[in-house]
């Protein structure tokens, strides 16, 4: 009867160890997960911001466009456009990336 006792005291005693060591190793886990979402949300949140800026930048070439550019200002109207599109394509990009 005594030697059960111990052996199930033993037997507790292990599994109190296993646990506590599980929980360290979760608790850890957590943390850099915390850290990665934080990371995360930040870089969305400056993706929306410049998501939005170039949506300004677009809308007032389309506004610049619509009253009438000389061919010189188209030219450079075309170049922003590809500057433009590109940004935007880089932005795509990242936020297909964050949603992977």
């Amino acid at each position: 009867m005594v030697n059960k006792q111990v052996s199930m005291a033993a037997e507790l005693n292990a599994r109190t160890k296993k646990l506590m060591s599980l929980y360290k190793f979760l608790a850890d886990e957590n943390l850099k997960l915390q850290s990665v979402n934080d990371k995360l949300v930040k870089q969305n949140n400056e993706l929306k911001q410049n998501l939005k800026k170039q949506e300004e930048i677009n809308k007032a070439l389309r506004l610049g466009q619509a009253l009438g550019t000389d061919t010189v200002a188209d030219q450079n109207t075309r170049d922003l456009k590809m500057k433009l599109n590109h940004f935007i394509n880089e932005i795509d990009k990242c936020l297909t990336m964050m949603h992977q």
